[in-house]
């Protein structure tokens, strides 16, 4: 590993033109690995002889806002003695983790990973049980025929079928 020190500095920016607190810079060489955040400034600066490196290599690099939200990598060709980098991030689309984040990935129901074109579902589309109802019975078994419910001005109604006194299949709701 050399001792000799390669100095790469810069700002770091969202994809808004604001500077980043935070950000995790992550620079890796042949020889090795070295981290180091952003400052209030969004500023960083970062020495390669800590990873080791070898002039001439390409590097890559990885910055993500602290959330995890916005993310740039890229790679550089080692030359000189020192290199400035400054960087605007973009938000990320999908659900793919950018290289060396291990964190768990989300899925929804539908088995797709969860990113802003895929977002968790965070609303409920289904009926909520703060409702009034009303029950259909003219079974003798007391089993409900059909049940209409109000939210509001708007009625829902279902119905139910049974085989041999068992309940055996409901519809679903049905705006009236």
């Amino acid at each position: 590993m050399p001792s000799t020190p390669y100095v790469i500095r810069g700002t770091i920016y969202n994809s808004l033109g604001n500077v980043i607190s935070n950000a995790l810079i992550t620079f890796t060489t042949s020889l090795g690995q070295t981290s180091y955040k952003s400052n209030s400034s969004g500023k960083y600066l970062i020495d390669l002889a800590n990873a080791g490196y070898t002039i001439g290599e390409t590097i890559s690099y990885i910055m993500i806002s602290e959330f995890k939200n916005e993310t740039h990598n890229g790679t550089y060709v080692l030359s000189g003695s020192s290199y400035d980098l400054n960087v605007t991030l973009s938000v990320i689309t999908d659900a793919n983790s950018p290289p060396g984040i291990n964190d768990i990935q989300i899925y929804n129901i539908g088995g797709k990973p969860v990113s802003i074109n895929n977002p968790f579902p965070t609303m409920d589309q289904t009926l909520p049980d703060n409702y009034d109802t009303d029950w259909i019975i003219t079974r003798g078994d007391g089993q409900p025929d059909s049940e209409t419910i109000t939210l509001g001005s708007d009625s829902y109604k279902r119905t139910f079928s049974y085989t041999d006194d068992i309940l055996t299949g409901r519809t679903r709701w049905v705006k009236q």
